[in-house]
């Protein structure tokens, strides 16, 4: 039995990936530190760098029987851990994502290390796909929407981020009673209408897909900033009275929306929109323990203030505004309890406020750094492809101005002496031969060469 058992655990040992009896050990050396590893496990992914014996070969050093490359090591150990976990790839912390990029391309795995650093997501949503067919109209797309991609497309950024930020502060100051009555804000605040109503008929007219563009977000939010004057308009024209002017001041508060309209500038305020988008579960979650400990500590505070504080606890609903005042350790001081037990209820209305507000906040900070690399990494794809095209600009212009070569028959003595001549190359055997009729006789392919060095 113990024999058959050796047996059984020795086949086990033979048949493992890694049994030196079936496999081969290779010595990889990168910038001077030494690995090993099994050529099995390399061969996992035959279409990469280190996977493929002949693309590996040219790295191949005969004098010490290894590869060499001379590449980054902390990066490398990462590209082997991916033959060896079968296909798990992790960047290390204190490597930048496009050093990372860069080394995972040159061993072939540039794909996965752009799923990894959510550069393939970018690279998917190529914006070409949105740009309208129209040459014009993609001109004047790029112009409002991209504002790196040109000059023009940069001051036209420039004058709509002015014009937003004049039209929030015209808003702030009309409402001041010595200033309310000028003319002048409603002449800016028509200006600052009409450049929102203009660029907004303007990009629905370029847009390539209408209805994509009318539920955008910042569409949406376009049109509430703009409706409101004009509304204002129609309702004062028609003398509105009564329960008009109460739709009409609500429309008037509906024109402070206009700031979120900087979303379209900043990206800083873009990041934070998608991180409270993403934590929704995490302040739904606060809302609760809120609502929970307002009613809690609000009842509390209201049967132990009831009869000696009656005039700042009348009911539990008044209670309310001072336990969620106590709960988010503001603490205006306007109400406060007065009884011992009041007071402790109020202790513990303050601490349980810290702790519920602090438990959601680790998993909001995590939503934004992971929304804040995201953005990186959007950067970098938006480099990388702005330099690739650059790049493939520069070659194609590169080509156009090479010459074309001249025929294998013009040898670049014979070359030189039809420079010297004054006479224009040739480029075939025909012309060639026109070519050497104009020349003196020493010089002609007949004459022997030596000859002509003779009587020079």
């Amino acid at each position: 039995m113990a024999g058959e058992g050796d047996g059984s655990v020795a086949e086990k040992y033979v048949s493992c990936p890694t049994s030196l009896a079936n496999y081969s050990m290779i010595r990889i050396n990168v910038s001077g530190k030494s690995y090993q590893t099994y050529e099995s496990t390399l061969e996992r992914f035959p279409d990469t760098l280190l996977g493929s014996p002949d693309s590996r070969g040219r790295f191949y050093d005969a004098s010490k029987g290894e590869y060499f490359f001379d590449r980054h090591r902390s990066c490398f150990t990462s590209i082997l851990y991916y033959y060896q976990s079968e296909g798990t790839l992790i960047r290390p912390i204190n490597l930048s994502p496009d050093v990372f990029l860069q080394e995972c391309s040159f061993f072939g795995l540039g794909e996965e290390a752009q799923k990894i650093l959510g550069f393939g997501d970018f690279e998917a949503e190529d914006p070409e796909d949105e740009l309208p067919e129209n040459k014009y109209q993609r001109m004047v797309w790029e112009a409002f929407e991209s504002p790196t991609s040109s000059v023009v497309a940069r001051l036209l950024a420039v004058v709509s981020l002015s014009i937003i930020l004049i039209s929030i502060v015209v808003f702030c100051i009309e409402s001041l009673p010595s200033l309310k009555d000028m003319k002048v804000w409603f002449v800016i605040s028509a200006v600052c209408n009409a450049w929102f109503t203009v660029e907004y008929i303007i990009r629905l007219a370029c847009a390539k897909n209408k209805l994509t563009f009318l539920k955008g977000t910042l569409n949406i939010i376009d049109i509430l900033s703009i409706l409101p004057f004009y509304i204002d308009l129609i309702m004062k024209s028609v003398n509105a009275t009564g329960g008009a002017l109460e739709v009409l001041r609500v429309l008037r508060v509906v024109r402070v929306v206009r700031i979120f309209k900087l979303t379209r500038h900043s990206r800083g305020l873009y990041i934070l929109g998608h991180t409270l988008k993403s934590s929704r579960s995490e302040l739904f979650m606060l809302l609760l323990f809120m609502i929970m400990g307002v009613i809690l500590f609000a009842s509390g505070v209201y049967y132990c203030e009831n009869t000696e504080n009656t005039e700042q606890f009348p009911s539990i609903p008044h209670s309310f505004w001072w336990a969620i005042v106590t709960m988010t350790t503001v603490g205006y001081g306007d109400v406060s309890p007065k009884t011992n037990p009041g007071k402790v209820i109020g202790a513990m209305c303050a601490l349980s406020g810290v702790l519920a507000i602090a438990l959601p906040v680790p998993v909001i900070v995590s939503n934004f750094e992971y929304y804040y690399k995201e953005e990186l990494a959007r950067q970098i794809a938006e480099q990388s492809r702005q330099e690739r095209r650059a790049r493939e600009e520069n070659a194609n212009h590169i080509s156009l101005q090479i010459p074309p070569p001249l025929s294998s028959s013009i040898s670049n003595i014979d070359q030189e002496i039809l420079e010297l001549k004054g006479v224009k190359p040739a480029h075939s055997r025909q012309d060639l031969g026109n070519h050497y009729s104009k020349l003196s006789p020493k010089t002609t392919p007949s004459t022997p060469r030596r000859r002509v060095e003779t009587v020079l």
